[in-house]
Order: structure tokens, then C-alpha cells, then sequence
């Protein structure tokens, strides 16, 4: 019994760290979307205040 409660203890944290890695990656791919995004403008206005 107590190997099987262990068992599930560590499935169910791998479970919940996997859920945490997932939205910690789309909220970091959201985040470098958005950067990237801005640096693109950034970049685009230099460009064209210098051309």
C-alpha cells in the first residue's frame, strides 16, 4: 500500500509539473511573440528614420 501511495504521489507531481511547464511555456512563447514583435518596430523605425 504505501508503495502504491508513493507511486501516485509522484505521478500525480510529475502530472501537476508538466501542467506548470506547459502554461510557463506558452506564457514565455506569448512573452517572446510580443518582444520579438516590438524589437521588429523598433528596428523597422531606425531603418526608416536613418534611410
Amino acid at each position: 500500500m504505501q508503495v502504491d501511495s508513493l507511486n501516485f504521489r509522484i505521478t500525480t507531481a510529475s502530472k501537476v509539473k508538466n501542467v506548470e511547464h506547459i502554461l510557463f511555456y506558452r506564457q514565455h512563447t506569448l512573452y517572446l511573440g510580443i518582444s520579438m514583435d516590438v524589437n521588429k518596430s523598433r528596428n523597422n523605425n531606425l531603418l526608416t528614420k536613418f534611410s
